[in-house]
């Protein structure tokens, strides 16, 4: 938990299965789904050393800082597509309020 005052988690869990294909299985069905209108992201967990590896070869060879870096791909994308689709309605109401700005004022 981030804060037990709040009730608020962290954003991630780790589970144990008996198998590797069983937890396999979860993963080919569980990856990419939603759950509470997020996108869930399943995979096997890594030795810190080599998560952190990962990372400082993200933050090296993009322009990415290193939170984000740390994001899954496919929320980054996710992110990335809200994003531009938030611009678009911003600037189609900028030029909806600029094509009728006299209608307005009256």
């Amino acid at each position: 938990m981030k804060d037990q005052a709040k009730n608020l988690n962290r954003g991630f869990g780790f589970v144990e299965f008996k198998t590797k294909e069983v937890a396999q299985k979860a993963i080919d069905e569980l990856n990419n789904s939603k759950w509470k209108g997020r996108t869930v992201t399943v995979n096997f967990s890594v030795p810190k050393l080599s998560y952190e590896s990962k990372l400082d070869s993200l933050v090296e060879h993009t322009k990415m800082d290193r939170q984000t870096a740390a994001i899954p791909k496919v929320l980054r994308e996710e992110k990335n597509i809200k994003k531009s689709e938030e611009e678009q309605k911003k600037k189609e109401k900028e030029e909806f309020e600029a094509k009728n700005a006299t209608k307005l004022r009256k």
